[in-house]
């Protein structure tokens, strides 16, 4: 259990700028106010959250995960020490090696919507390349609507502010179809072969989990809407998360 405090140490992915991983501390502070979280590393942070880095953690981990997911299948962390209060997703989950039963499966990204005031639906279609992706924004099929392209490495408030103000969503990052999806926004996944089987980036372990939290069919090349029912069940239980995160940081 962690100390009562107002600046925690918090790790997320920072070594390539990346939006979704950068949306943790934000969310930390908009949900648990005047909570002001300090970018640590893995070794020693006390909370996890948003991004594939439970591979990473050790045993000694006693701080507290509130979203974070796997990157790897074939891993199974050790969190018997950490206090969980939510995971990506059920593939994560009964990966865990942990005495806790009950966790919040859904990744806070799907929050991303109470961090901005709504913008005007001023886009027809966004694209969102992964930050390895140099062929999606390419791609002529989807150059004739004059897309707006949106950086993942540019500020995350921005990033989402950007896929808010568009109309349907193209994105090979798994992060611009949990935002698209928070906003209730028709999305297409694409992401290339080579991409999906590729172990240094997981393949599509991360994309399935996330789609098993919000009982969607994974499809790939095709728009879709994912199940907005249960992605505000989600959006619910992870606020709970945060408030049970807020508490524990008072010490109250």
């Amino acid at each position: 259990m962690i100390q009562p405090t107002d600046r925690p140490k918090a790790y997320w992915w920072a070594s390539r700028p990346n939006f979704g991983d950068a949306l943790a501390p934000f969310l930390i502070h908009r949900f648990c106010p005047g909570i002001y979280p300090e970018h640590t590393e893995l070794h020693d942070a006390q909370i996890l959250s948003i991004g594939s880095v439970l591979d990473r953690v050790k045993l000694s981990f006693q701080g507290i995960v509130c979203g974070s997911g796997m990157l790897s299948e074939s891993s199974h962390p050790n969190l018997c020490a950490a206090t969980i209060l939510a995971v990506r997703g059920p593939l994560t989950a009964e990966r865990l090696v942990t005495k806790q039963k009950n966790f919040v499966l859904g990744d806070p990204g799907l929050l991303a919507s109470d961090l901005i005031q709504l913008p005007y639906k001023q886009h027809n279609l966004g694209l969102v390349p992964h930050w390895s992706d140099t062929t999606l924004e390419k791609r002529k099929e989807f150059l004739k609507f004059k897309p707006l392209i949106i950086r993942v490495s540019k500020d995350p408030l921005e990033v989402v502010r950007q896929i808010a103000s568009c109309k349907k969503i193209v994105s090979s990052s798994l992060h611009g179809i949990i935002v698209a999806d928070a906003f209730h926004i028709p999305r297409r996944i694409e992401i290339a072969p080579r991409f999906l089987s590729a172990p240094v980036e997981g393949g599509d372990f991360k994309l399935r989990d996330y789609h098993k939290a919000i009982h969607t069919n994974l499809v790939i090349g095709k728009t879709i809407l994912a199940n907005y029912k249960k992605i505000q069940d989600c959006q619910s239980e992870l606020f709970d998360c945060y408030s049970e995160l807020y508490t524990m940081l008072r010490g109250r």
